[in-house]
């Protein structure tokens, strides 16, 4: 999809530009915050202190020591998405596919969480900014979509890939919901179709 950026192109069917909306207002993105930083931690340990301790009261501390771990990651992911929020993203609708491209404020942010990651010396911060910058511009075809998730009263569409990694979120507007939604659904016939 290159050259998409060129607005006399013929391949774009529909076009618009739209702020990514606040966490309260993103069911879906909430929900992948939860079940990303505050359950696995506690299961992960929980399963380390079976297989390293002599009672059960350990492995309850080992349990414990999860669920703190997992709070304070769930605590660091809401204070950094309360920041991206505040960003705007571009969408292209082609007959081949959709393509999202991040406004300057996110990619001034990814660049900004690379440097500072780098001066500081923290290799997660580094690689978390250069994993988020590689998704500045992100290509998404209509044959790869596997598995389709609207959600109707926050206007997002998440379009998932067989593998289940690297989904797409389409955030749409009051104004176009039904419009892209139509689009979506017409140009992937044979993805699952979730809506709530």
């Amino acid at each position: 999809m290159a050259d998409i950026e060129n607005k006399n192109n013929p391949d774009i069917l529909f076009t618009w530009q739209v702020k990514i909306p606040s966490l309260f207002h993103n069911v879906p993105l909430f929900k992948n915050l939860i079940f990303a930083t505050f359950i696995p931690a506690p299961i992960v340990l929980s399963l380390i202190g079976i297989l390293v301790a002599d009672d059960i009261s350990a492995v309850f501390n080992f349990f414990l020591l999860g669920l703190v771990i997992g709070a304070a990651f769930f605590i660091l992911a809401l204070l950094v998405s309360f920041i991206v929020t505040r960003g705007d993203v571009t969408y292209y609708i082609t007959h081949r596919g959709v393509r999202m491209i991040a406004g300057d404020y996110i990619k001034n942010l990814n660049r900004a969480t690379i440097a500072g990651g780098a001066l500081g010396g923290s290799l997660t911060a580094t690689g978390s900014g250069m994993l988020a910058k590689s998704r500045e511009d992100e290509d998404f075809t209509w044959s790869d979509a596997h598995t389709i998730r609207i959600f109707k009263r926050n206007g997002i569409i998440i379009l998932r890939r067989r593998g289940l990694f690297a989904p797409l979120a389409i955030y749409t507007t009051r104004d176009n919901f039904a419009e892209v939604r139509g689009i979506v659904l017409k140009n992937c016939p044979n993805a699952r179709v979730t809506e709530s």
